[in-house]
């Protein structure tokens, strides 16, 4: 094994004598790495995995205010949701592991406060 650091990366190679493409340990390697390969020779397989020194920025989504700390990335809606888009489903704020996760659960929230502003006919009750 060699490992060589960098400013935005700490770099790790090892050689296997036997370790192809398609094994699970490939879904454990690319969901921790910024980059990743193999390279196949004779009776051995050298692979590669760049790891990041700090985690990514929270991604900047539309309607959103995002943020990262210790505890995750987090996304909280601009616009202050009622209470019965509360008890509707919707969330006011979503948080995830990873920048592509956030995105998802806050795409999905999303889409939720938007079935929950079409199932009014009319004003909301109480507004």
């Amino acid at each position: 094994m060699i490992a060589t650091p960098s400013r935005t990366a700490l770099r790790v190679e090892v050689c296997f004598r036997r370790l192809g493409p398609g094994c699970r340990e490939w879904a454990a390697i690319s969901a921790l790495t910024t980059r990743f390969g193999a390279d196949a020779g004779k009776g051995a397989c050298r692979i590669w995995a760049e790891l990041p020194t700090e985690p990514p920025p929270a991604p900047r989504l539309p309607l959103y205010d995002t943020w990262q700390d210790e505890q995750g990335y987090h996304a909280r809606l601009r616009e202050t949701l009622s209470a019965s888009a509360i008890g509707y489903g919707c969330a006011q704020e979503v948080r995830a592991g990873t920048p592509q996760d956030l995105i998802r659960v806050a795409v999905r929230n999303q889409v939720t406060v938007w079935r929950w502003e079409r199932s009014w006919a009319g004003p909301e009750p109480g507004v």
